[in-house]
């Protein structure tokens, strides 16, 4: 959706869809307004903030690969789905991300 970067460009990953069966491909892309500056690279990590609603789905899916992050395999339906659609552009969870603490508390 080009108008969440109108009057401030984009610096960033894409992840490219239908690259293949099982692969997941990102590109980086930067984009500038006319006279303007490229905008900043998103930052390393961000924190996402959301409210789990009992009995209700988070909307990940997840690869736990290890014991120290998840890796974000999709984003389904629900309150993550939710953030990204009023996140800044570049603080937005998205797939091949990988949470590495969950309130407070991270992985050993």
């Amino acid at each position: 959706d080009s108008s969440k970067f109108e009057g401030c460009g984009f610096n960033g990953e894409l992840r490219l869809e239908d690259a293949g069966k099982d692969i997941s491909a990102f590109i980086f892309v930067k984009v500038r307004m006319a006279g303007q500056e490229y905008p900043e690279e998103p930052p390393d990590e961000f924190i996402v903030s959301v409210d789990k609603i009992v009995g209700k789905p988070l909307g990940l899916d997840l690869d736990i690969q290890d014991s120290i992050s998840a890796y974000v395999v999709s984003i389904r339906d629900g309150p993550f789905m939710a953030y990204n659609e009023t996140a800044k552009p570049g603080s937005e969870l998205q797939a091949g991300d990988f949470i590495r603490m969950v309130n407070g508390v991270q992985g050993k």
